[in-house]
């Protein structure tokens, strides 16, 4: 049986995940809202028959944004993200998201949402830490690092945030990679 689908890719420049140099580091990750162009060059998509259809949405630049207004930048580009895919992809187009910073993940199963239930996902996360952090116990304040605890808990603590979701789909999901055992100085959950 044939596969009618073609694949529409969504480029998402994005490094609003990192407004502070991350906890541990000495300097903040430049250049990874560069890393969908680098992946979805011209030979690459050129492989794919049909030809992918691809769509852009770049995210405001961290500094470019108040510290203050960090948690409303972040629910307004996510909103904004999850209606672009929402509203271009096609019926028989699958959705695959590529980002610069992890964080593009909560607006790309957001989309996800829109139109399959939540107890018929699943979330699988390929990292190198679970990104569980919350905004309370973060020494970064870096949304990278709470990806995963924005999609799955609904205590997380960003009431602004959580108002994205109508319902979560925390009861399927996993992580996988080197998951370090290393906690929040403020908390014993693990925090990145």
């Amino acid at each position: 049986m044939k596969n009618n689908k073609r694949i529409h890719f969504f480029k998402a420049l994005s490094r609003l995940g990192m407004i502070n140099v991350p906890w541990g580091e000495n300097q903040l990750n430049l250049g990874v809202e560069r890393g969908p162009d680098a992946i979805l060059s011209g030979n690459f998509v050129a492989r794919f028959r049909p030809r992918p259809t691809i769509t852009t949405y770049k995210f405001p630049l961290p500094e470019e944004i108040n510290k203050y207004d960090y948690e409303k930048v972040l629910y307004e580009s996510f909103r904004e993200f999850r209606d672009v895919i929402t509203k271009n992809l096609k019926t028989n187009e699958i959705q695959v998201v590529v980002g610069g910073d992890h964080s593009v993940a909560l607006a790309s199963v957001m989309a996800v949402l829109e139109r399959i239930k939540p107890d018929r996902i699943g979330y699988i996360q390929f990292d190198s830490h679970t990104d569980l952090c919350t905004f309370t116990h973060s020494p970064s304040k870096n949304f990278h690092g709470m990806v995963s605890r924005a999609l799955l808990d609904n205590k997380f603590d960003s009431t602004l945030l959580n108002s994205l979701f109508n319902e979560k789909p925390a009861a399927y999901a996993a992580g996988f990679g080197h998951i370090s055992s290393s906690a929040c100085p403020k908390s014993s959950s693990p925090c990145f």
